[in-house]
């Protein structure tokens, strides 16, 4: 088994938590690895196409935590305007039906199922 670069690790971790939006990836493949976007999709197809335990194991989502902010997104998919527009919504919802909304967007569960995640992150809450 060969073992990751550190370009070919950061590359791959990059991935994971990159922007969706096309020109913010391109800008922040620039500016955090050092490297043109046609390298970096040349590298990561290299990477992909390699057998997997020549890769480092997908990250386990972290336990949730207490949600302290209407939108939480580890995920990267929201632009700035559309994590407005969802607080926006947010706010009227609260304000109009005094519910208390959380919106999350996660890449993976990890080793849980979405409900017991959502199970343990109520129970942060101390109504």
């Amino acid at each position: 088994m060969n073992p990751l670069s550190d370009l070919d690790a950061a590359i791959l971790n990059f991935e994971e938590t990159a922007p969706r939006s096309i020109g913010r990836k391109e800008e922040a493949i620039r500016a955090q690895l050092d490297i043109s976007p046609v390298r970096y999709h040349q590298r990561l197809n290299l990477l992909l196409d390699a057998p997997a335990h020549a890769q480092p194991a997908a990250p386990a989502a972290s336990a949730p935590a207490l949600l302290t902010t209407p939108v939480t997104d580890d995920a990267g998919v929201l632009t700035d305007s559309e994590r407005a527009e969802i607080e926006q919504a947010i706010q009227q919802v609260s304000q109009s039906q005094g519910k208390s909304v959380r919106v999350v967007f996660l890449r993976t569960f990890g080793d849980i199922s979405p409900s017991d995640w959502v199970d343990q992150a109520l129970s942060l809450i101390h109504i």
